[in-house]
Formats: structure tokens, sequence, C-alpha cells
């Protein structure tokens, strides 16, 4: 499994900024999203919350990098992403529910190729109701092309049918022409 993180266009992220009151400043956000197939992440068409889930939105620093920065998770799973000895300091700014996220605006993760036709309908945060607290962060990385829960979440909110992406073709191996990973196995990529 792979935690990414999705930052937010600069209006998504001042809307954010707002619901966390005067601490986020102008601190970047970025939206913690989980999967458990990685090798999916370039064809990410949206993110997928639960309406009635509380999320953190969360001051700390990137682990990788030591930037400061706003953080949105599950309230449920800040203790397993913020717990360990390693992991940077946090502060909780607020707690919103899912419904308060739904219509954020994010940045493509990997921008090689365009989910679909109209992809300004794309990169954006979706309610789901198959999103749980059980695993993950709360917010679940949706590739329409993978998955019947990622399939029916996208289409029931207009990101695609007929022009979904998916660089995988049926041997297991990214498209030849596709960057980077071009003619790989997905397990070596």
């Amino acid at each position: 499994t792979v935690v990414a993180q999705f930052r937010l266009l600069p209006d998504s992220a001042d809307r954010v900024r707002a619901m966390a009151g005067g601490g986020a400043g102008d601190l970047p956000v970025d939206l913690l999203a989980w999967t458990t197939t990685p090798w999916t992440l370039p064809s990410n068409t949206a993110l997928t919350i639960g309406e009635k889930i509380e999320y953190h939105i969360v001051k700390t620093a990137n682990r990788y990098t030591g930037e400061a920065g706003i953080v949105v998770l599950a309230a449920a799973l800040h203790g397993k992403h913020f717990g360990g000895k390693k992991a940077p300091e946090s502060e909780v700014l607020a707690t919103v529910t899912g419904a308060d996220l739904v219509g954020l605006r994010y940045e493509q993760l990997i921008d090689w190729a365009q989910p679909m036709d109209a992809p300004e309908e794309a990169f954006r945060v979706i309610p789901g109701d198959f999103v749980t607290t059980e695993d993950g962060t709360g917010i679940v990385h949706s590739s329409p092309a993978y998955g019947l829960d990622d399939f029916n979440s996208c289409v029931a909110h207009g990101l695609g049918y007929d022009d979904i992406l998916n660089p995988v073709q049926g041997n297991g191996s990214y498209a030849a022409d596709f960057p980077l990973f071009g003619g790989q196995n997905i397990w070596k990529a």
C-alpha cells in the first residue's frame, strides 16, 4: 500500500485554510490518499471520501522533505499516521466532515496522460459510500479503469465512461509509449 500526497489547487487550499482558522497561514495543503494498487496512480482521476466521516485538518511537516504544510486525513486514522516515534509532530487545527471536502480540486499527481477527454472535470474530491476508516487515510485514490467502486463512483459524478485512462495492457505492462514506465511490467516499474 502507498499513501500519496495530492496538493490542492489555490482556491481549494484557501477553502481548507478557512476551515482551519488562523493556524494554517499560507501553508500548502495536501490530501493524504491511500491506495493498495500504486501502479494505478498514473491514471488517478478523483479522490473519494466518505461524506459522514470526520476528517482532521493537520498542521505538520512532510516526513521526507521537512516542508511545513497542512494535510487532511480521517480523524480516526490520525494516530496511525502521526503516532510513531519517527512521525513528524502534528497539530489538529480543525475537524470537518467529508461533506465539507466534496468538490475540492487538486493538482494531477502524474501528468503524463490525461484521464479523460475533459480533464478539467477530473482531479476533484467526490463522495463514495465504500470509503472506510479501517485502513489507509479515509481518502481513496480512484482510477475508474481498475476497480468497480472506483468506476461506479467516478461515473456517477461525471468523470468519464468511454474515455477512461488505462495505460496498463492485458499482459500487465504499461503501454510501450507511456512515459518513464513504457513497456515495463507493473510489478517492476
